[in-house]
């Protein structure tokens, strides 16, 4: 059972995730992760980009650091999973680098004013 707080925040915040975008990455469970975060983050960052670490990310995506290539193993597969995600959410500007990735201001998957109109149309978004 969610808080009262807890669905407050989650209905002040929410962010529409396209279907589509949802079905073409049923198969990479890392992949619907990426999307589902970049598609809340992406949209909130004010100014110049965001760098996150990769040890920042492997702890984010519960990936535990086993062995001595851990961190670049979970880097391509982390990589693999943006670039599907990148071809399903083109509008997401993620830069990878060494250190780890820069996230720069998006639009969200899909416009609000869209999931809006949809709402009160009683469109597919309800």
């Amino acid at each position: 059972m969610l808080s009262a707080e807890f669905y407050a925040e989650l209905i002040e915040h929410s962010v529409p995730l396209d279907g589509r975008a949802l079905a073409a990455l049923k198969g990479s469970a890392l992949a619907l992760d990426i999307y589902t975060w970049l598609a809340y983050r992406l949209h909130r960052i004010q100014g110049g980009p965001v760098a996150i670490p990769w040890a920042a990310l492997m702890r984010q995506f519960a990936h535990q650091p086993q062995g001595l290539h851990a961190k670049e193993t979970f880097r391509r597969g982390f990589l693999h999973g943006l670039h599907k995600v990148q071809m399903v959410y083109p509008q997401a500007k993620v830069e990878p680098f060494d250190g780890g990735l820069a996230l720069h201001a998006s639009p969200p998957p899909i416009a609000k004013q869209v999931f809006a109109a949809a709402k009160l149309q009683g469109g597919p978004h309800e």
